[in-house]
């Protein structure tokens, strides 16, 4: 295979690696990932290894591009046929609902988070973990993860990671060297996934990812690279074999402006302008929503990614709230009290909110998905949401050339044209406006998680596009 000579240093380097050493693949979107890992794989010949995907599709594809000595498989599928099986465990759902003890909803629903974010994390014992992070009902939380490793109870997915994690971690279990271990979408991982990669005996390690990719912090993902960047040796790869020069070269000049100085994005050079495919990337799914509504008025057809289900539950909820109600979603259980709250004073909360969304809105004004929920309500009023989530749910199975996603959805895809939502822009202009102006007056601008989140989604949303790119009003230089 003919690689570029970014690709040719990084399986020279990989030839005459040292045992034990470790390779950081800082990748831009569409540079050939695949192909570079599958290149290291063919030049150490019929070394055994072991290639972890971020999926269960992406594994099964990658199988076929690989070299049978190497095994494709996820981190959790390694983890499931280590621990579900020998241990007997019964791998189910657990929340609030599967916690007995007579406490709120509200605690028991933080408790199951608690549990969730443990075993997602690089701790070995919740003890530790609730000692460091500050974390109540100890002894509680400690019950029901023994509960799931007697297999009682159901345990989850996250938990026999975790299980994985400590029996590595303290030589339980007998894993056989491998000649190497190939971690992908290293960019945007959870930290047990990083302990595991770390703990899995190789005599090479690579890791490969954008971290300009990393958009799901909010199941608590983190950089690696940043982690591992003084555990091993970083290679650069920044020629994409996907995206246009026209409009790699802006998209570079957003991310040296707001994300990394030092970053280099390369396009092709292409002639093509066909465009077969379309995509309207949303940052949220009230942008989608907006979208669809206008779309099915103009009799316009499409395609979504998800489950209207999914992308309708906000508005749904909201739509069907009334006094002494029910909400089923454990995210928005506690908001029914507040609903009944404002039907029984008349005087003091009705005084001052004319409807009970409006008490919702200004109560909970941090809550951007219930915040944009009751405003696609107060547009469209109860009516235009169910009927609009009835027109979705008929374009869900349907094969389009033109398709409706948010830009969490959008990543592994590309279409020959994308056209930004407005929310796209407006979610990360106020930021901009504040991170230029501190630029101007020599100001540092450190970013939060959540902040460097929104400008990756940006970049993941704008580099899905192989032929034109429409409304991206924020990249430079274009």
């Amino acid at each position: 295979m003919n690689l570029t000579q970014e690709q040719q240093e990084v399986v020279d380097y990989a030839k005459q690696a040292k045992d034990g050493e470790l390779i950081l693949i800082d990748s831009v979107a569409g540079s050939g990932k695949t192909t570079l890992l599958r290149a290291i794989a063919d030049e150490l010949q019929d070394t055994a290894g072991l290639y972890l995907a971020y999926n269960k599709a992406i594994a099964t594809s990658s199988k076929k591009k690989f070299p049978s000595v190497i095994d494709c498989r996820t981190t959790h599928s390694l983890a499931y046929r280590a621990i579900v099986s020998p241990m007997k465990l019964k791998v189910g759902f657990f929340g609030p609902k599967q916690i007995e003890e007579r406490i709120s909803y509200t605690e028991k629903y933080l408790l199951a988070e608690d549990i969730k974010e443990f075993c997602l994390s690089s701790y070995l014992s919740y003890d530790e973990y609730a000692e460091k992070c500050g974390r109540p009902n100890k002894d509680l939380a400690n019950k029901y993860l023994d509960l799931m490793s007697e297999g009682k109870i159901d345990c989850t997915h996250d938990f026999y990671l975790k299980m994985f994690h400590i029996a590595l971690a303290n030589d339980n279990i007998i894993c056989p060297k491998y000649g190497v271990v190939m971690l992908d979408e290293a960019g945007d991982l959870n930290e047990v996934t990083l302990e595991i990669f770390r703990l899995l005996p190789a005599k090479l390690k690579v890791a490969v990812g954008d971290p300009h990719q990393n958009i799901y912090t909010f199941n608590h993902t983190i950089n690696c690279f940043e982690r591992l960047e003084d555990e091993g040796t970083t290679f650069k790869l920044s020629k994409s074999f996907r995206v246009p020069q026209h409009i790699a070269s802006p998209v570079e000049g957003f991310c040296k402006t707001y994300l990394n100085p030092d970053m280099e994005f390369k396009g092709i050079d292409s002639t093509n302008d066909e465009v077969t495919t379309r995509a309207y990337i949303a940052r949220t799914n009230g942008g989608l929503i907006n979208r669809m509504i206008e779309l099915n008025r103009e009799k316009v057809p499409y395609g979504l990614v998800r489950k209207a289900q999914e992308i309708f539950k906000v508005p749904l909820m909201v739509a069907g709230l009334k006094y002494q109600g029910r909400i089923y979603d454990p995210a928005y259980k506690h908001i029914q009290e507040d609903v009944d709250n404002w039907y029984e004073n008349q005087n003091n909360i009705q005084g001052s909110y004319k409807s009970v969304i409006g008490y919702l809105k200004s109560k909970y004004s941090e809550d951007l998905s219930l915040v944009q929920a009751i405003n696609l309500i107060t547009k469209h009023g109860k009516s235009g949401i169910f009927e609009a989530y009835a027109e979705a749910k008929d374009h869900e199975n349907k094969k389009q050339d033109f398709m409706l996603l948010t830009a969490h959805s959008s990543k592994g895809l590309e279409f020959d044209e994308v056209m930004l939502a407005p929310d796209m822009n407006t979610s990360i202009e106020e930021l901009l406006t504040d991170m230029r102006e501190a630029q101007r007056e020599g100001k540092p601008f450190p970013l939060t998680d959540k902040e460097k989140e929104s400008l990756n989604l940006y970049y993941v949303a704008c580099t899905r596009a192989i032929v034109r790119l429409r409304n991206a009003t924020h990249l430079i230089g274009k």
